[in-house]
């Protein structure tokens, strides 16, 4: 969205500032008002030229299509069905992966737009298997986009490199309803593995009791109550989980050191979600087994 964005105003400079851009800035200019006009074999000579591939070009249309007003939003889309229909962008390749990333990763709540370039994507051969839905954080939970992405191969669980799975991001709003309607299409309670720990032990390790008491006075009435709404918000929030099918004992393996939810809470001090954990059905000696197990070889990645 930048590269069009800045070339729209390159379109509108005066001859002097014009004059001074650089070959490939002006070769931008050109292939911007040449998709616009339509001209298919101008675009294809002016891409290497910009400096742009057709994968970066669709996705800039793409995005600008979904933050613009109704007016130039049916010109963008018009400019997507050319890049298509030209063969300039084909679906089955890296630009519907580019496409599908336009509709998915924009912050506006417009799930008919969404539906609009996914729908296109998909009716010429794009697949969403690439697709990591952990960045559709605005995607309207309850429409039709995310089930759209998922028949055509997107993995509900899997998270990217800066965000958990969609689902441990609707849990840690406390967004719940939207978390069983991920579960319904598929979502594992369990979170997935994300920055080395399972959803329950990012959980547990969400709320440092220790740190906040330490800066709070005794009579800080301000800082115990926060410390409270945090050991609620970790107990409400791992026991979704678990009543929704999330394993107790936090899928604790040797490569997250087999530190389980109930050890962690128990490092920061959270006895409330130590307790409800426990009654939840979390072995306390779980951590202990799995390093045991873990040092004599016996332990493969599976419960202990």
């Amino acid at each position: 969205m930048i590269v069009f964005c800045v070339s729209a105003m390159l379109a509108e400079a005066p001859f002097s500032a014009t004059s001074k851009m650089t070959p490939s800035a002006r070769a931008e200019q050109r292939l911007w008002q040449a998709i616009e006009e339509g001209q298919a074999d101008k675009v294809k000579l002016l891409l290497q030229p910009a400096k742009l591939t057709r994968e970066k070009v669709i996705g800039s249309v793409g995005s600008a299509y979904m933050s613009s007003n109704e007016d130039v939003a049916a010109k963008k889309l018009d400019q997507i069905k050319f890049l298509i229909d030209s063969g300039i962008a084909n679906m089955k390749g890296a630009a519907g992966m580019e496409l599908l990333r336009a509709a998915m990763r924009h912050h506006e709540i417009d799930e008919r737009r969404r539906l609009v370039l996914a729908k296109l994507a998909f009716e010429h051969g794009a697949t969403a298997n690439e697709l990591m839905l952990s960045e559709c954080k605005a995607c309207n939970t309850a429409g039709d986009f995310i089930p759209l992405l998922i028949k055509h191969g997107a993995d509900i669980n899997r998270a990217s490199d800066s965000a958990p799975s969609l689902f441990e991001q609707k849990v840690n709003a406390d967004v719940f309803w939207a978390a069983k309607k991920l579960l319904a299409l598929g979502a594992d309670p369990n979170g997935g593995v994300y920055a080395g720990r399972g959803m329950l032990a990012r959980i547990a390790a969400s709320c440092d009791v220790h740190q906040m008491r330490a800066h709070a006075s005794a009579t800080d009435n301000l800082e115990q109550d926060r410390a409270a709404r945090c050991m609620d918000s970790t107990v409400r929030r791992a026991s979704f989980a678990i009543q929704h099918g999330a394993d107790a004992n936090g899928k604790t393996i040797p490569e997250q050191s087999c530190s389980t939810p109930v050890e962690i809470a128990e490092t920061y001090g959270n006895q409330k979600l130590v307790q409800a954990l426990l009654e939840l059905g979390a072995r306390p000696d779980f951590g202990n087994a799995c390093r045991k197990a873990a040092t004599s070889g016996g332990h493969s990645g599976g419960q202990v």
